[in-house]
């Protein structure tokens, strides 16, 4: 697989989706590469997340290549097409970290992503940090 060039970050306006942001940001400085953040207001005003978006990409140091707010697709969709829409794309997004059993009994968009998507997925989990990441390289 080549080296991503773009990391994928889904956010749905909640600070649970949030906690991926340092670990894409510091994925990207590693790479060199971009992020797109991506959501889907299937259930709140486009006009708030648009603003949205746009407020985290100022407050984020990393490179934004691109926000995307898909105002027709259920968020799996969305983040789906996000991630096949160039070459050289991984998806990173936050999620619970609760195992199988209660994905299986609640479900997951996380899990959606990971088991659909044929790009690669980082989860960031619950203790889910970027220091590691950005450690010295050896």
């Amino acid at each position: 697989m080549p080296i991503p060039k773009t990391i994928v970050v889904p956010l749905d306006g909640s600070s649970f989706s949030e906690r991926a942001l340092p670990v894409a940001g510091a994925l990207a400085e590693r790479l060199d590469a971009g992020l797109v953040l991506v959501t889907a207001p299937w259930q709140q005003d486009p006009d708030d997340a648009s603003d949205y978006l746009q407020q985290i990409a100022t407050e984020t140091p990393t490179r934004i290549v691109e926000t995307i707010v898909d105002y027709d697709r259920v968020p799996i969709e969305a983040i789906a097409d996000a991630a096949r829409a160039g070459p050289d794309r991984v998806v990173c997004i936050a999620t619970h970290g609760r195992g199988r059993f209660r994905w299986a009994v609640i479900g997951s968009v996380a899990e959606a992503v990971v088991s659909r998507s044929a790009e690669p997925v980082v989860l960031v989990g619950p203790r889910g940090s970027a220091e590691s990441l950005r450690a010295p390289r050896r």
